[in-house]
């Protein structure tokens, strides 16, 4: 009867089958109307339980390509009559108590079977199950529902990766985006853990479980907020990029997608095309989190737990801590994340947070990265409770304090006295002032530097209120005005010194400003227009999932209902001053932060650029327009790098480059990478850099591969890299002992100079020799007639760098 009754209806149905991505015949009011004349339809005939439940059964079991095994060759829309049937399965089994029930069923003994171009289709409907489990359906207890859930999203993923690339990335999105419909919190959460765990996962599978929890907390942040928590500060603070040969794969979220097409070409014009999956992942977490502390009155303790993993998680405490290295990006995130919330923050709260960043953050070494953000929390938290600064006074009488610390607490002491110095019931003039004079006389020259500078600016603010300029303040000043190097640092440090801590601490310069550590170009900035994205995912979500029939594209609109409170969330927080708004400019070019491998190169021949976004005007006026400003990130600056322990040097590298390709013994490798570093070498050359994980490099390397540029050259390839490289004006040097070989106490390097290394016992190859422009030789004078390969190594970098560093500086 059943089947009558279905065969009867596939067949005078009149429904247009345009797929809703391939046409705008798909989203026009005659399809719409179909659409819904198709769903009245059906839900007369096939309406009840029963025949639900029987209508699933009789399609699984017919001899349909839906569920056919791997080897057959056709697929689900093969028929106008088989794209019916499917919308019938969107239309009516969810709806049911026995629909789902089936659907489990059926998927545990026939998914794996299943052709993978069929996959999302069949994910679309259990995906649809689950979201529909989500509220209470009659016949259905809240135990099985649950159960229900668990299994189908387990099945789901355990195929989301198969398929194409594209196949993957929809099944990846339904599949982990169904998360966020589950009843069982802690099934969630147990997910959420495994992913971010996982090496294997990839930044698609990472951005939908971030999307999937962060639609949960967005639903209901009081209650669900402390369950979550962990996993979202897990996204926002610690999950790193996949490997970089995978980023074209998992970066372009629009580019490549229906959703980009489907945009729009007012809003695709405004949207970067290389948006990392895993960024948006994280822009995210930060909404999610920002949007439950303020909803829960939560965001003074939040921020105490936050200050309190500099030394609690060891994470974020572990040392050495090197630019890029995980420890160092987890520290920069953090401090952007407590940034975030800092406009959100009583006056009150500073009673609590004052003491932890005084007693655990600032009095402990960091690279200026992540030190200067914690000033400018200081420097604020002062300026806005400026009674607090009996927290200060122990510091700046403590003379045998290290050197970055003092340094910390005299830039923390000159802008509070700049704010405050005219407000006579503060006393914060009279009580700092002193304190910052004595650093005047201090042992450190950079100290001293800090001290004037902050001096100078104070005193010529001073001056303009005549019956606070004492003589003693002009003798002062006139000694600053007039001293050639005082002037000299005054230009090259004033920036750096005296600071708008309101405009630095703004979100557009939390997040959307390239920054980088020494010569390291730093990772963890958000473009704004990455922000501006999340206005868009209730559109780009449901079209990336890419549902090609009717019904299952109006079924994504009611599985991800939830997606617009992601744009409300960010919104409000836009307004409120948490959050960057998105950029207005004129195309993707003005806009963001373009992480592709071109404009790397473009930017490693210029200075850090500012990309557009909220620009202050002189009347204080926010400028949308299309600005672009060059700025010298804070971090680069001498004083940082000097006052650091682990001094980072000169921003420019020795013309030296050091091939290891043909080693095979990693600590040899790894030693050449720690000399490297030390010599301050252009790169090194490696011959793999699998190299990098064995564990007899990572204990002699000590993360040398971290802060010195290496390139990888396979064996095979090197004969072409020197060709290249001498095409660029490079000398190739190789150290070999030959016929014609010179003594390398004789032998003046060239400024631009590659240096070949040969293998552990072989050396360098014939075939390589010709290659050559010059080989030199190592004297020696005991009877062992070769060196280790990196202190061989080691001592041609020491001789170039004696002749163009050492006896350079010496002329000087």
């Amino acid at each position: 009867m059943l089947r009558s009754a279905l065969v009867a209806f596939v067949s005078s149905s009149t429904l247009s089958t345009a797929s809703p991505m391939s046409s705008a015949s798909a989203t026009d009011s005659t399809s719409s109307a179909d659409t819904l004349s198709f769903a009245a339809a059906a839900n007369a005939i096939f309406g009840s339980h029963a025949k639900a439940a029987d209508l699933f059964n009789l399609l699984t079991s017919a001899p349909l390509p839906l569920c056919a095994n791997e080897g057959a060759a056709s697929a689900v829309h093969n028929s106008e009559s088989e794209r019916y049937l499917l919308d019938l399965l969107f239309l009516v089994v969810p709806s049911s108590c026995e629909g789902p029930r089936a659907v489990a069923i059926w998927a545990e003994d026939h998914l794996d079977g299943c052709v993978t171009l069929n996959l999302p289709t069949l994910f679309g409907l259990m995906a649809a199950c689950v979201a529909r489990l989500k509220e209470p359906l009659e016949g259905i207890a809240e135990t099985e529902a649950a159960d229900i859930q668990r299994r189908l999203v387990r099945l789901m993923m355990s195929r989301a990766a198969d398929g194409t690339r594209l196949q993957a990335f929809r099944c990846s999105a339904i599949a982990y985006g169904s998360l966020g419909y589950c009843r069982d919190d802690s099934f969630v959460t147990d997910v959420a853990n495994e992913v971010l765990a996982s090496e294997e996962a990839t930044d698609r599978i990472i951005f939908f479980v971030a999307l999937g929890v962060t639609t949960k907390v967005l639903d209901n942040p009081a209650a669900l907020w402390e369950q979550y928590r962990p996993v979202l500060l897990e996204v926002a603070l610690f999950i790193n990029s996949a490997a970089v040969g995978d980023e074209e794969l998992e970066c372009a979220f629009a580019a490549l997608e229906p959703a980009f097409a489907a945009l729009p070409e007012s809003i695709r014009a405004k949207l970067p095309p290389t948006t990392r999956l895993l960024t948006l992942a994280r822009s995210l977490a930060i909404v999610a989190i920002v949007e439950a502390v303020t909803a829960t009155d939560s965001v003074c303790p939040f921020v105490s737990d936050l200050l309190m993993m500099n030394v609690m998680d060891s994470r974020i405490s572990h040392n050495p801590c090197m630019p890029n290295s995980k420890t160092h990006r987890s520290r920069v995130r953090l401090w952007q994340l407590v940034h975030t919330l800092l406009p959100a923050l009583t006056l009150g709260d500073w009673d609590t947070l004052i003491p932890i960043l005084q007693g655990h953050c600032l009095a402990i070494n960091n690279i200026s990265s992540v030190r200067r953000p914690m000033e400018l929390m200081a420097m604020l938290g002062y300026q806005l409770r400026p009674d607090l600064i009996s927290h200060l006074l122990p510091f700046l009488g403590d003379y045998d304090i290290r050197a970055q610390v003092a340094g910390t607490y005299t830039q923390v002491a000159i802008n509070t006295i700049r704010v405050h110095q005219f407000d006579a019931s503060t006393k914060v003039f009279e009580t700092l002032f002193p304190r910052l004079q004595r650093f005047t006389n201090s042992y450190q020259h950079l100290l001293r530097i800090i001290a004037h500078i902050g001096i100078h600016a104070i005193l010529t603010a001073r001056k303009e209120v005549s019956e606070l300029f004492t003589l003693e303040h002009a003798r002062m000043l006139n000694y600053l005005n007039n001293a050639n190097e005082v002037q000299k640092f005054l230009v090259k440090h004033y920036d750096t010194v005296v600071v708008d801590v309101v405009a630095e601490t703004r979100p557009y310069r939390t997040y959307c400003v390239q920054r980088m550590e020494g010569t390291h170009w730093l990772h963890e900035g958000i473009p704004a227009a990455t922000f501006g994205r999340l206005s868009f995912l209730a559109i780009e979500v449901p079209c990336a999932m890419s549902y090609a029939l009717p019904l299952q594209a109006r079924q994504s609109q009611e599985l991800l209902h939830s997606l617009p409170a992601v744009r409300m969330a960010y919104q409000r927080h836009v307004a409120s001053g948490l959050l960057p708004a998105p950029p207005a400019g004129s195309g993707p070019c003005d806009e963001f932060l373009d992480y592709t491998e071109a404009a790397k190169k473009l930017k490693q021949e210029a200075p850090p650029v500012e990309a557009t976004g909220d620009a202050v005007a002189e009347d204080g006026a926010v400028d949308d327009g299309n600005i672009q400003r060059k700025v010298q990130s804070w971090w680069t600056s001498e004083i940082y790098n000097q006052l650091h322990p682990r001094a980072l040097g000169s921003a420019s590298r020795q013309q030296l480059i050091i091939v290891g390709s043909l080693l095979d013994n990693p600590v040899n490798i790894a030693g050449l990478c720690r000399c490297g570093d030390i010599f301050a070498v252009e790169r090194v050359i490696v011959p793999n850099k699998k190299v990098f994980e064995h564990p007899h490099f990572v204990a002699a390397a000590r993360s040398a591969e971290l802060w010195v540029p290496w390139e990888e050259v396979a064996p095979r390839d090197l004969t072409k890299y020197l060709q290249e490289m001498k095409l660029e004006g490079f000398t190739i040097v190789g150290v070999e002992q030959t016929a014609d070989s010179q003594s390398m106490a004789d032998f003046k390097f060239p400024t631009r100079a590659v240096v070949v290394l040969g293998s552990e016992g072989k050396g360098i190859p014939a075939e390589v020799l010709p290659y050559l422009d010059v080989c030199v030789e190592i004297p020696q004078f005991g009877l062992i007639r070769s060196l280790n390969v990196h202190v061989t190594g080691a001592i041609a970098m020491y001789e170039y760098s004696v002749q163009h560093v050492m006896n350079a500086s010496t002329r000087k």
